[in-house]
């Protein structure tokens, strides 16, 4: 329930290009990035100087499973990147895709054994 098809993405280093860098890796793994919005006003325990955080909207579930995978906790342009799930962001339709979508997994795991 806490996977959604969005991501914080923290202490993303603040020079420019970095978001544009970040976009094209994600790309390189499939990531189909919908909408980014820079959220100038975020505070977290880990607010830093000379870092910032975005949301990424992705067109799917997987997309941003992948990306958590490959990019949380990694070292980017000399920041270590920490990403989470944003269920907080979604609305009432992305919550009933997201349910539809899981119980297709079910069902089709179910046909399996």
């Amino acid at each position: 329930a806490q996977e959604s098809k969005y991501l914080l993405v923290q202490r993303l280093p603040a020079i420019d290009g970095a978001i544009e860098e970040l976009l094209a890796q994600l790309k390189r793994y499939g990531g189909t990035v919908r909408q980014v919005t820079r959220l100038d006003n975020y505070q977290s325990k880990e607010t830093e100087a000379f870092v910032q955080t975005i949301l990424l909207q992705f067109e799917q579930i997987d997309q941003a499973r992948r990306c958590k995978f490959y990019f949380d906790d990694r070292n980017f342009l000399g920041s270590i990147l920490h990403i989470c799930y944003a269920p907080e962001c979604e609305t009432v339709d992305d919550v009933r895709e997201k349910l539809r979508q899981r119980q297709r997994i079910v069902h089709r795991k179910a046909q399996l054994n």
